[in-house]
This record gives structure tokens, sequence and C-alpha cells, in this order.
């Protein structure tokens, strides 16, 4: 009986898969890597087929392509035999000794063990993925740091496959961000979760707009859809399952950072993205609860108050303000130039009395 299961799916990726596969081979501890291919029809299940010579490899093979990673990964996650489980996609990586390093983290009463994800841009940059977490080893409960819950994707983890089971807590079909639901159902029902400060996930990311991941699009205003409709999955299975603290702190995660990711793009976009986006953040909005609503930044408050009175130029200055200093995510080549900062004090004012007047509603 292996130790570890890595689900590992893959979709028309011949030519990354057999590096991310061999990622998982190379660790070693006793596991197995259960290969789903989601109906690819390239060259994939050829080096599927290369790669099963090794008895660990188990291929398994959709008929159709499902659409997203939610079948493939509850396939995987059905078949497999491990204690542990992980998560790996095709143009992603283990790092070397992940699954030691995090198998070592783990106890009898460790539900879900987590390592450091570190992001690979094709430009050469490297940037951890919420580091705050991974400063040192330690033991937690959801409960004690509600801010796991602002790591949504699943890679980079182990899970222990019979608390998933008893649970229920798979991928939701048909949607996009489906590891928002997963991850969050996972730390709450974890009776500990392990915090480590070791690497164990390269996440490979492209800045081709055409390459670019779902979670990515941020051009594309229905990606932002997309992406609220996982959340709202997310916090609704969080309530229904009577974890409330836990949901309040993803509505207060979605604003401080999803949000924020179209926010500063948004002086680049035409009337039509910014009319689109403004219907489908509204209703979500007016619904946070008080106690999200006071803990907001001051920037997160203005770019609110500026959604709602429909002014985009108040909207992205809070984004400006928030993101000075930032080089990631520089405005598209040819975009018109966002509003420059000027009457700096005059912002953080009008920031103070969106937030007093927030505080009194």
């Amino acid at each position: 009986m292996p130790d570890v299961s890595v689900v590992a799916i893959v979709y028309n990726d011949a030519a990354r898969l057999r590096t991310a596969v061999e990622s998982a081979l190379a660790q070693d501890i006793a596991l197995e890597v259960v290969v789903v291919d989601d109906g690819s029809t390239d060259g994939t299940a050829q080096v599927i087929d290369e790669l099963a010579r090794d008895p660990r490899v188990r291929p398994l093979r959709l008929a159709t392509n499902s659409g997203g990673c939610s079948l493939p990964r509850n396939t995987g996650l059905d078949a497999a035999r491990g204690e542990w489980v992980t998560f790996l996609d095709s143009d992603d990586e283990l790092e070397p000794g992940a699954l030691a390093a995090m198998l070592a983290a783990a106890s009898p009463e460790v539900d879900v063990v987590c390592g450091l994800v570190r992001r690979h841009y094709d430009d050469g940059t490297v940037h951890a993925w919420k580091p705050d977490l991974h400063t040192r080893h330690r033991r937690v409960t959801a409960s004690e740091l509600p801010r796991l819950l602002h790591d949504t994707i699943a890679p980079g983890k182990l899970y222990r496959r019979s608390r998933l089971v008893e649970y229920g807590v798979t991928f939701p079909l048909g949607v996009l961000f489906e590891d928002y639901r997963f991850s969050a159902l996972a730390y709450a029902h974890a009776r500990l979760v392990a915090l480590i400060p070791e690497p164990v996930y390269r996440w490979n990311v492209s800045l081709d707009a055409e390459q670019a991941s779902i979670t990515r699009r941020l051009h594309d205003v229905e990606s932002f859809a997309d992406r609220l409709g996982g959340h709202r999955l997310a916090v609704d299975a969080l309530r229904s399952e009577g974890f409330q603290d836990l949901a309040d702190e993803l509505d207060h995660k979605f604003v401080s950072h999803d949000l924020r990711l179209y926010l500063r793009h948004l002086h680049t976009r035409d009337r039509a993205y910014l009319e689109r986006f403004r219907e489908l953040a509204l209703p979500f909005l007016d619904g946070l609860a008080p106690s999200v609503l006071a803990r907001l930044g001051r920037t997160d408050v203005l770019a609110v108050h500026g959604l709602r009175a429909d002014d985009f130029a108040l909207v992205s200055l809070a984004a400006r303000i928030h993101y000075r200093g930032h080089p990631r995510g520089a405005a598209t080549p040819g975009a018109r130039p966002a509003p420059a900062l000027l009457r700096r004090p005059a912002i953080w004012l009008a920031a103070a009395l969106a937030a007093a007047r927030a505080g009194r509603g």
C-alpha cells in the first residue's frame, strides 16, 4: 500500500507531462502516481503509456474532455489507494524531497499538511505563494488561523484520504475555480493542519495572455464571474456545515485578494467590461456581513465606495495606491494610463469617510 497517491491530471499537454510525473516518481517515498487523461487528443496517451512502464504509474482515461479540473481530480481521488493524497497539474512539478518533508510533519491528528508553493514565471522571476503561512513548522486548526483559507489552491498539500471520504470533500463539477470549495472544506474538517516552510510545489506560470491559465485571465470579465461563482460555492458550503466564521473569512479574502486582482487593471478596460464587472460585483458587496466590511483596509473601502458610486476613477486610484511599488501586473501595452496619484491626502480622507459611513451602516 503506498503512503501517498499523487493524482496527476492532464489534457493535451504531452510536452510537459513527462517532467511533471517524473518529479513525482523521483520522490523517495512509497507512492503511486494516478495519471488521469481528461480526453486528450494530442500525443498525451502515448506519453502516459511510456510512463506506465513504471509499475507505480496507474493510467486512467476519460472518454471525453470534462472542461475543467474537477472530474479528473475526483476520478483520481476515487482510484487512490494511499493513506495520503496530493494533486499535481501536468504543467507543474513537485520539488525534490517534497513528499518526504510533508510526511515528516504528519501525525495521527493531522489531516492536512501544507508546504510552500513557489510560482515560477517564464520571465525568470520566482514568487512564493502565501509565504507568511510558512515561516516555521506549526500545527493549527482553521479556527485558530483563519488566514489558512486564503491559500485556496489544492496542490502543494497532503490530504488524509480517509478524512476527505468521511466528509465527502470533493471538487464541484461544472465550475471553474473548483479549488476554492475543496480547500475550504478540507481545512474546516481537518482536526489539525500542519504548516511547513519547505518548498514542495513548483507552480509554472505563463505571462503570455494566450497561454495564461484560467486563474490569470483577468482581461476576460467572465473570468471574474467564474471566480465569484467558485467563491460563492465555497462560502455556501461552509455556512451549510456550520462554519460561519470561516465563511466570513473567505468573504474578506475575496475582497482583499480576488477583487483587487481585477481592480488594478480596470483603467485599461472598456465601458462594456466596466458595466458587466459592476453588475457582478455589487450584489456580492451588498451581501457582505457588517463584520466583514469593518475589517476592510482603507484602499478596499475606497474601491468599494467607488464601485457603488459608479466612479471608476476612484476605484482605479484605490488600486494604484494599494499596488504602488508592486512590479508585477503592469498595465497592458497601449492601454490608457491610470489616473495619477494626485491629492493623496484627499484620497485617504475619502477612504476614512467611506469607512466611517460603512461603520455606521
